[in-house]
């Protein structure tokens, strides 16, 4: 591939990027505005079951039994698209430090076709594809709840974990020279983290991106961690069963509690896309800018040797000439009445200063002598000059 076609590849690839960059912005515009609508609700949710589970402490709620675990589901968040290497990389780390931390049986699933299943085949892990790729399946994620809550309640698992990426806003804008960064095992943490994603929902698009970052977290998702928590100022009314009550309200909890897992991980999805984007395009800039750097002095080069080639053409032909004057020499005419001795004074002078005489020819000429070769004449006969009087003083008289 010459340079050329490297520079128009490199533009098409930046005019691409671009592309990825817009529609990270504009999704993470639509689901800020997703998350930021319904995570009052989420946190209100939680405070009224909080209360409810305070108020009403003996009743039985499969889905908030907190037993000992001896099988526990992993639930692992990957991306379904491309340009977010380092991204999921960080997410297996992760992963593979809980599974380390956790000596017991696990069954894992892998959400996103990113993931390295080969690399957890003795797990015998279940890829989901699909639901991570231009937006989030809303579909999918709610098959995945039910499965998950399923298997719980059935008891075929003690214990459900999300390893996923949530996002943040650093101090200091990104920059694309990567910040080295201690190892660490990522805790379980609690649930409600959102600080820092509220931060994040509440900054504009640009300045969340510009600051824009993530780190693996690990969430118990069942059984859910709700503490019991009575609020004197929480006042709840209903007519039916107080466990069809919370267990309806659990669900629902669990239900939001997914969705702003997956809210969280999609952010910090197009965050690391978007950083990613923006190293490739700053390494085509210096690219582009050493290739037609290249260019120039590649096009400078070939002016010059164009120069040359007509400098050494010009050369060259003028020494081909030269040679074929020598190879050819001059013809000599002499006037009839010039003696011997200062025609071989002539030949002598003119072959000195590199006008070989070949031949020597006589003529009336009245005196001085003509000079000719193959190409050209020189006169220097008085014959000529009287011929040239002649015309001067025609057109002088004519002119009267």
């Amino acid at each position: 591939m010459n340079l050329r076609k490297k520079i128009d590849t490199l533009k098409v690839l930046r005019s691409t990027l671009n592309v990825w960059e817009a529609l990270a912005v504009n999704r993470y515009k639509r689901l800020s505005a997703v998350a930021s609508s319904t995570l009052p609700y989420f946190v209100r949710l939680r405070e009224v079951l909080e209360h409810l589970y305070a108020l009403y402490p003996h009743t039985r709620i499969p889905l908030l039994e907190l037993r000992e675990e001896n099988t526990v589901d992993v639930v692992v968040l990957t991306s379904d698209r491309g340009y977010v290497g380092d991204f999921i990389l960080k997410t297996l780390k992760a992963l593979d430090s809980f599974l380390e931390s956790k000596k017991i049986h696990l069954n894992l699933f892998i959400v996103g076709r990113r993931g390295n299943l080969s690399k957890y085949k003795n797990l015998k892990p279940k890829l989901l594809e699909g639901m991570l790729s231009k937006d989030i399946d809303w579909e999918g994620v709610n098959a995945l709840r039910m499965e998950l809550v399923g298997r719980y309640v059935s008891r075929t698992t003690d214990g459900v974990y999300i390893v996923f990426q949530r996002p943040f806003l650093e101090p200091k804008p990104y920059t694309s020279t990567p910040t080295p960064r201690k190892k660490e095992t990522p805790p379980v943490e609690k649930p409600f983290l959102y600080g820092a994603f509220e931060e994040v929902l509440k900054s504009k698009p640009l300045q969340a991106f510009e600051k824009g970052s993530y780190r693996p977290a690990v969430l118990r998702f069942l059984p859910p961690d709700i503490e019991k928590k009575y609020s004197p100022d929480t006042i709840v009314n209903f007519d039916t069963n107080e466990e069809e009550v919370i267990k309806k309200l659990v669900e629902l909890y669990l239900n939001f509690f997914l969705r702003h897992i997956f809210l969280e991980h999609f952010t910090a999805l197009n965050f690391a896309r978007y950083r990613t984007v923006n190293r490739i395009k700053e390494n085509i800039r210096k690219k582009l800018d050493t290739y037609k750097r290249l260019a120039s002095k590649l096009r400078q080069e070939k002016i010059t040797r164009e120069i040359q080639d007509i400098v050494f053409t010009l050369i060259a032909t003028q020494q081909t000439k030269y040679k074929a004057y020598l190879e050819k020499g001059f013809t000599l005419y002499v006037d009839t009445s010039m003696p011997s001795e200062e025609i071989e004074r002539v030949m002598s002078f003119l072959s000195k200063r590199g006008f070989p005489v070949r031949e020597v020819r006589k003529s009336n000429l009245i005196g001085g002598f003509k000079l000719i070769s193959y190409e050209f004449e020189i006169d220097l006969s008085v014959e000529r000059y009287l011929k040239e009087l002649e015309k001067t003083l025609r057109e002088y008289i004519s002119s009267l």
